[in-house]
């Protein structure tokens, strides 16, 4: 849970976008029971219209690497495009030898699943330090 709990505390809005049933569900629960609003998309071109209806709507959007559709790269230019300042995290499963500098030119953190520590919610925990 976030530390920093107060009466004005408001949770981060979290877009989850991932294709995957069964790994979608998961993390929608994952950020759900650790105080975040999560809502869950299944493809990149629904993330877009998401986040592009209203830039300031969701303050983290989470991306599964491999997005069918629209592409986590081709979505995070998209949604910077159109506005979007929040975090852009990407996540997947074997993300080695991806160039990093396109992501980073995007302000886009890569997480690979299955690392303790770069775990989702470590990185969310590790933002609210730097705010």
């Amino acid at each position: 849970m976030h530390s920093n709990l107060s009466e004005n505390y408001q949770p981060d809005r979290v877009l989850c976008a991932d294709d995957g049933t069964l790994v979608g569900e998961l993390l929608g629960k994952l950020f759900s029971v650790n105080g975040y609003e999560c809502t869950r998309v299944r493809d990149g071109e629904a993330a877009l219209q998401c986040v592009s209806q209203d830039v300031s709507r969701y303050t983290v959007m989470i991306v599964e690497h491999k997005m069918p559709k629209l592409g986590e790269l081709a979505l995070a230019r998209l949604a910077r495009r159109a506005g979007f300042y929040g975090r852009i995290i990407v996540h997947g499963a074997s993300m080695a030898g991806e160039d990093a500098s396109e992501y980073e030119a995007l302000g886009v953190e890569l997480v690979e699943r299955g690392d303790p520590d770069q775990g989702l919610l470590r990185v969310m925990e590790r933002f609210h330090g730097e705010e």
